[in-house]
Order: C-alpha cells, then structure tokens, then sequence
C-alpha cells in the first residue's frame, strides 16, 4: 500500500466515560453511529495502552471538512487522527481527565508521528471545530513534550485559550524508544 500524504496530526479526546476501552469505542463508532470506519487512527486507553482502530493509509472519520479563515483545508482525508480516552465527567461535560499514563503515551505516539510524517502539523480538534475535544490547547502542551515550534499549527479559529493545559513530569520520559 502507498504511503498516504498526512498534513496534520490532529489530537482528540474521545468525550467517552474512561471506562470504554478501544472495543466500546469501535462499537460505538460501528454499530451505534453506523459508520463505514472508526473515527481515529489510534487511541489511549487510561491505562496507557495505545490501540490501532485505523491503518494510517486509509481515512478515518474523525472531523467534519473546515477550510479556516486563512485558507487552511483540514479533512480526514488530509489528516490522521489520535485520541485520548476521556473527557468527559459523569454528568457528560468536559473535563480535562487525562490520566498521567495517557499523558505519557500520547507524548510517544505524537514523537512517533513527528518522526514518520516529518511534512504534518500537529493540532487541536478544538482549532478546527467549535469542541472542547481534546480539553487542553494543543499550542501549549505540545512544546511542553518536545514537538517543535514549527511543526505546530498555530491558528486558534474557536477561541480556545481558556483551556488548561496538563502538567507533564518528568518531561525527559517522553521519547519514543
């Protein structure tokens, strides 16, 4: 199979209790949403463990086309997406919940695709959709973790400065082996 061109790297959140694993979100994606294809390439269950729902060669379903104010064209056929498990509390309203092991995986499965698609941005859903998935501003915590500057998508086109971004420790951790 050829190697599809990816233009970004867009984090999610899956706005799932942290009680779903990989196969009750594919469910959901499948057989509740009736979805030709799961909506993320990869995701992170809370304990860390990162599961593959969509070979990086096809497009998955995660957002709906947006061309931003700058003419910026994102799509799933331009992008591949990941997402953490989480984000939402028990009364279903975001929340920032990711755990400390999802933190880990996610900086890995991010300095994975930094290395492999060296061309693609890195972004927030919430830059490209009026969402609070992924619950944190991607601009900020990206850095923290070691992606460059330059390969982060800087628009902000929903106004998501008021998010938080998590604490990371031991930021030297964070490096794929």
């Amino acid at each position: 199979m050829q190697r599809r061109t990816a233009n970004f790297i867009m984090v999610h959140c899956t706005a799932s209790p942290q009680t779903w694993g990989w196969q009750a979100l594919r469910d959901y994606f499948l057989k509740t949403l009736r979805w030709s294809r799961e909506g993320y390439h990869v995701v992170i269950e809370p304990d860390g463990a990162v599961k593959r729902l969509v070979d990086n060669e096809l497009p998955a379903n995660g957002t709906r086309p947006f061309t931003d104010a700058f003419g910026t064209r994102f799509s799933n056929d331009n992008t591949i997406h990941i997402a953490w498990i989480g984000g939402i509390d028990r009364q279903g309203n975001a929340v920032m919940n990711m755990t400390e092991a999802q933190q880990v995986s996610l900086a890995n499965v991010l300095h994975w695709y930094e290395c492999n698609y060296p061309s693609a941005f890195f972004v927030g859903h919430n830059q490209v959709a009026a969402k609070m998935c992924p619950c944190f501003d991607a601009r900020r915590f990206l850095p923290q973790i070691g992606v460059p500057a330059s390969r982060i998508y800087r628009h902000d086109n929903f106004n998501i400065n008021r998010f938080n971004i998590p604490k990371i420790n031991n930021e030297s951790s964070l490096r794929i082996h």
